[in-house]
């Protein structure tokens, strides 16, 4: 028989993966699991998922495994996804560093090692936005 806290990480990747594909990414499905060669929760996009269910938060050992999982899959960016109590899959937390958020939301490619870009690199803030320009700034 499964643990419990396996037993809840496995719901939370499959709610993970149902909602992914509810809203845009049709192919996802939940990966085996691959040891240290871990490419992330979710295949099927091209981001790595990890995600995590747990009684507390570790934003940074759950930061690290997914930076290590990133380059296993040899892709640019990932997502920690982590479950809120008593809260929908729609309202987990959705994490990645700062500098992968630039360079995602930018197409900034000067990095550094680990998908870090140095702070000077990211955009004015009055520049061009994606969605439109800011508002209040």
């Amino acid at each position: 028989m499964v643990n419990r806290p396996k037993r809840l990480g496995t719901e939370f990747e499959t709610d993970v993966v149902r909602y992914l594909r509810e809203h845009g990414a049709p192919l996802a499905e939940r990966r085996a699991l691959a040891g240290s060669a871990d490419r992330g929760d979710v295949a099927g996009t091209e981001y790595v998922w990890e995600c995590k269910n747990t009684a507390s938060i570790d934003l940074a050992g759950g930061i690290t495994e997914m930076l290590q999982e990133t380059q296993n899959a040899g892709v640019d960016y990932g997502f920690l996804v982590v479950k809120r109590r008593r809260k929908s899959t729609a309202d987990a937390y959705a994490v990645m560093p700062l500098s992968q958020l630039c360079q995602l939301l930018y197409g900034n490619t000067d990095r550094s090692p680990m998908g870090r870009i140095e702070a000077h690199e990211c955009p004015d803030p009055q520049s061009r936005y994606p969605l439109g320009p800011m508002r209040g700034h």
